[in-house]
């Protein structure tokens, strides 16, 4: 900078002699003067041409006077030698700088050289990526930290960072940097900072931080669900489940673009706004942390955590709707229900299956039946299902049923729902349930019917009271008590009629029940619902009415003797004995203890008799009764003795307890006829079983003697068969099925004497008789035991038996018939001729059956020797 200006003023203002002249004048006034004067004359063109001579005449002059002197002196003091040193130094400083502080030197000498490149300034303090503008979280504290660069050659212990129009803030160095917390912002501001001689001010701008709008579950599960397609869910909270062998994998969306994203520090695939997990198998429990940041460097406030929850494939459930948990039905009934499966994964398929009735936890299913088909998508399967014994296949017997669910995990076995129990029966089986069932009923209705005529009797002994002592509290409280005993009987009776109401639908179903039969019990138990349903009500309601109305006098009842007030009194008439005494009649004991009552009675001028009874009114007075409403009375002439007295009041509680017990021994009646009809009904019914039980057994043999026939004509007669071969198995199989016909046959005997104790009927005797001689459980346990060695004879004596337990069913039809109503078996309504020619006809049938029986029997005898001496023979 010097040098252009020493050479402006040494040199270019010094180029001229009129310069050089002035300059010299400064301190040689006047041969600065003479000098310029000759410097004008020589450059005046117009005094040369007047007189050069003068003008060279002049010059010379002014030549020889100054050509004495020092002109050096006029000159200025030089300083070359200071300016050279000083320079020198300056140099030798530069130099030294440089050498000492290269970076500095080189970056000084690139901002001096080339100011225009925008170098910045070296510092000797320096500092590891010192931003000009920062974004910040809006609206929060937050928090700020610059590091010195290892490289620094000044490290101040001090640095400080003041905002435009706030106030200074000053933090110590502490491992390598300065860490400041800075107060919110709301709007855009500046931020000075010095840290030695580093000065900058860095613009901040604050700005909300990034958030997620949306968080998706993408689940990939195993194979063996068959799902081709991931399982896509939005995560609504903070945790989420998957399977044991899935892959998860997080895909999440934000607010504005997401320049880096990282997952439990580990970086995530990023995509403008939204970011992506690699898909993840989950073998536990674990916790993933989301993270991200925008270009701006904001990261949201705090990582978004995600609780993994490890769950197994659960087995499916498997709910029925409609099927009875315990039942008997018919083995050509038809039940109705619905199945509910469901699974969290897919339900493959579901079924029915059923076993034998066993306390084992999970018996050998006799059979299974798949009911409906469902898929991999299909959480929830729904299935309309029927049970049929007969179409299934099953032979009557107790059996359990189980609904079954399968999903498609190699791992799980058929969920089962709970045991449904069914009692499967032949129509015969069914009808004898029934019987025992209806007998059971029965005892259940004469209890009912016994605690009724208990409080009938109570009822009786009740209205003996008179009304006073129908008052006292204790005879109410019985009142009270019979009525809710009264309204309990009839609950109980209303619960027994819908019993028999449920079991009368379950002997419609049964083809071999009589019509008649049915019928009957219907309208009997028509007639039980009416009785629990308002006629029982009604007594109690009137033992209750009775119990309120209690103690309280009958109408038209009138009060009893005792201080009058308000009666105007007759005068007396004079007594027999003429000395004025009172009627001794008149002192009764315990006249003072009488009750006052009010009686206006007014005077009569009539004369009274003095043999007549008293009037109306002492006698009521005389009666002790409770105070009551005023009556106006009339002293008018007694009333005679030989006139009848009155009747005696009735209470309104009796005259209610007196309606109860009328309409109490009605229905006790009406009760008392039904048990009658019962009991006749149960006979028939359960001699109707009985043959239906005898039919059942006589087929039973019948097939069984066709079994042997069919399937062991090739073993006839050979006593020692292949104990592995096929017709040893099948014998097996038969003896186990004779052993069950001796326990059935013996049961049959048995009801057959205990029907014959009840109702002594002459045929079921004979029956009877003639069982004792044949002895059926011995004989059949007989061709149980000898079936394995001689199959011929068995197979005659199952016919044999058969024949005989047919015969029994229809000798027995006629006492156990009754299935048709009264009036179809009464013949009165024909014609005489008609009804003698029935007659004649069924008994030329009856002697033709029994002529035909004799006859078979005696073949079937012939038969059976026959078949024994041919089996010996073979044998």
């Amino acid at each position: 900078l010097c040098f252009p200006w020493a050479a402006h003023r040494w040199i270019w203002r010094h180029r001229r002699p009129d310069q050089l002249a002035r300059l010299l004048g400064r301190r040689l006034p006047t041969v600065g003067d003479q000098l310029l004067g000759v410097i004008e004359l020589a450059e005046d063109s117009s005094e040369q041409t007047r007189s050069r001579a003068l003008c060279a005449a002049a010059m010379e002059q002014v030549a020889q006077s100054t050509a004495t002197r020092d002109l050096t002196q006029a000159a200025p003091t030089s300083r070359h030698r200071q300016l050279a040193l000083l320079a020198a130094a300056g140099l030798l400083l530069v130099v030294g700088l440089g050498w000492w502080f290269p970076r500095a030197a080189s970056n000084a000498w690139q901002r001096s050289l080339a100011p225009w490149l925008g170098t910045p300034r070296y510092t000797f303090t320096q500092l590891d990526r010192f931003p000009n503008r920062m974004v910040v979280p809006q609206g929060e504290r937050w928090d700020w930290r610059f590091e010195l660069s290892g490289e620094s050659p000044w490290k101040p212990p001090l640095a400080r960072v003041r905002m435009v129009g706030g106030q200074m803030q000053q933090e110590s160095l502490r491992a390598g940097g300065y860490a400041f917390e800075l107060p919110p912002l709301l709007e855009p501001n500046g931020l000075d900072v010095w840290v030695g001689d580093f000065r900058q001010r860095v613009q901040v701008e604050p700005k909300a931080r990034p958030e997620l709008v949306s968080v998706e579950s993408v689940v990939r599960l195993p194979r063996y669900l068959q799902r081709s397609e991931p399982l896509r869910r939005p995560l609504r909270g903070g945790s989420l489940s998957v399977v044991r062998g899935g892959q998860l994998s997080l895909e999440a969306a934000a607010n504005r673009p997401i320049q880096k994203a990282w997952s439990n520090e580990l970086p995530l695939a990023v995509r403008g706004e939204g970011f992506k997990t690699a898909p993840l198998g989950i073998e536990q429990d674990e916790q993933l942390q989301l993270m991200w940041q925008d270009y701006d460097g904001l990261t949201a406030r705090r990582p978004m955590r995600v609780q993994v929850n490890l769950i197994e494939d659960m087995p499916p459930t498997v709910t029925v709707e409609g099927l009875p948990r315990q039942a008997v039905v018919l083995d050509s009934e038809q039940l109705n229900f619905q199945l509910l499966a469901s699974d969290d994964f897919g339900v493959r398929r579901v079924g029915m299956q059923w076993s034998p009735l066993s306390d084992e936890p999970s018996p050998q299913p006799l059979g299974s039946r798949l009911l409906a088909a469902g898929g991999p998508d299909q959480l929830d399967v729904t299935a309309d299902a029927t049970f049929t014994a007969k179409v299934l296949g099953i032979e009557p017997q107790p059996i359990q049923v189980q609904l079954w669910a399968e999903d498609y995990s190699p791992d799980h076995p058929p969920s089962l729902s709970a045991k449904y129990i069914l009692y499967v029966l032949s129509p015969d089986q069914h009808a004898a349930w029934i019987s025992e069932q209806l007998s059971r009923w029965h005892r259940q209705a004469i209890e009912v019917r016994d605690r009724e005529m208990r409080l009938y009797q109570t009822n009786l002994q009740l209205r003996q009271l008179s009304p006073g002592e129908l008052a006292e509290p204790e005879n109410r409280q019985r009142l009270e008590s019979q009525a809710a005993a009264e309204r309990s009987n009839a609950r109980r009776l209303s619960g027994l009629s819908a019993a028999g109401r449920q079991l009368l639908q379950q002997a419609a179903r049964n083809p071999e029940m009589a019509v008649g039969h049915l019928e009957d019990w219907a309208e009997m138990l028509q007639v039980l619902e009416d009785i629990a349903s308002s006629r029982m009500p009604s007594v109690a309601e009137l033992l209750r009415e009775a119990a309120d109305q209690a103690g309280q006098p009958a109408a038209g009842q009138e009060p009893g003797g005792g201080p009058v007030a308000g009666v105007v009194q007759p005068s007396p008439a004079p007594s027999a004995s003429g000395d004025g005494s009172e009627d001794e009649s008149a002192k009764e004991p315990g006249a003072e203890s009488q009750i006052p009552s009010v009686v206006d009675q007014e005077s009569s001028q009539q004369p009274i008799d003095p043999g007549a009874t008293a009037p109306p009114g002492g006698d009521a007075a005389a009666g002790g009764a409770a105070l009551s409403l005023p009556s106006t009375t009339l002293t008018g002439p007694p009333q005679a003795e030989s006139d009848p007295p009155p009747p005696p009041a009735q209470s309104p509680a009796q005259a209610s307890l007196d309606e109860a017990l009328a309409q109490q021994a009605a229905l006790l009646a009406e009760f008392q006829k039904i048990a009658d009809e019962l009991n006749e009904l149960l006979a028939n019914l359960e001699g109707s079983t009985l043959v239906k039980r005898l039919k059942a057994l006589s087929r039973l043999e019948y097939q069984f003697a066709g079994r042997l026939r069919e399937t062991l004509s090739g073993a006839f007669g050979i006593r020692a068969l292949n104990r592995i071969g096929r017709e040893y198995k099948l014998l097996q199989e038969m003896v186990s099925d004779q052993d069950q016909a001796v326990t059935t046959i013996s049961y049959i005997i048995d009801d057959l004497q205990a029907f014959y104790d009840r109702r002594q009927m002459a045929q079921f005797g004979l029956i009877l008789q003639e069982a004792r001689e044949l002895d059926p459980v011995g004989g059949l346990r007989g061709l149980t035991d000898q079936l394995m060695d001689r199959q011929g004879l068995s197979m005659a004596e199952a016919e044999f038996w058969s024949d005989t337990f047919d015969r029994w069913a229809e000798d027995l039809v006629d006492p156990a018939s009754g299935g048709a109503s009264a009036e179809a078996k009464t013949p009165e309504s024909l014609p005489p001729a008609v009804v003698l020619e029935v007659l004649r006809i069924l008994q030329a049938e009856v002697d033709l059956r029994e002529e035909t029986r004799v006859a078979e029997q005696a073949r079937r005898v012939v038969a059976v020797d026959e078949h024994r001496a041919e089996g010996q023979r073979l044998a």
